[in-house]
């Protein structure tokens, strides 16, 4: 099963993440018809963490740890740290130290 396809108060989710076997994450919008793939050093275990943190509504959270990320070219993406936001660009590229980031 993928995280998102079975919520605990029995709605059924638009999202889902599904783990690679080459190292990342893949998410899939059921709505929006997208899938975003987001690539990392190796391989995953992405854990549910709870969506309230966020700013904006989220159907599924999960973190993972790695010591990189590489989003393939599907649109731009948002970096939060610690209350700064950085803005990558479609097909830019941005490269932050370790620590814990919200994407």
């Amino acid at each position: 099963m993928m995280a998102g396809d079975d919520p605990s108060d029995g709605r059924v989710s638009r999202v889902s993440i599904e783990t690679l076997p080459e190292g990342g994450i893949r998410i899939d919008d059921r709505i929006d018809r997208r899938n975003y793939t987001v690539r990392t050093g190796g391989g995953v275990s992405p854990e549910p963490v709870d969506g309230e943190q966020f700013r904006y509504p989220t159907d599924v959270a999960v973190a993972v740890r790695t010591d990189h990320l590489e989003f393939l070219p599907t649109g731009g993406s948002f970096v939060h740290e610690s209350g700064d936001m950085t803005e990558v660009e479609l097909f830019g590229r941005e490269t932050f130290p370790a620590g814990d980031y919200t994407t």
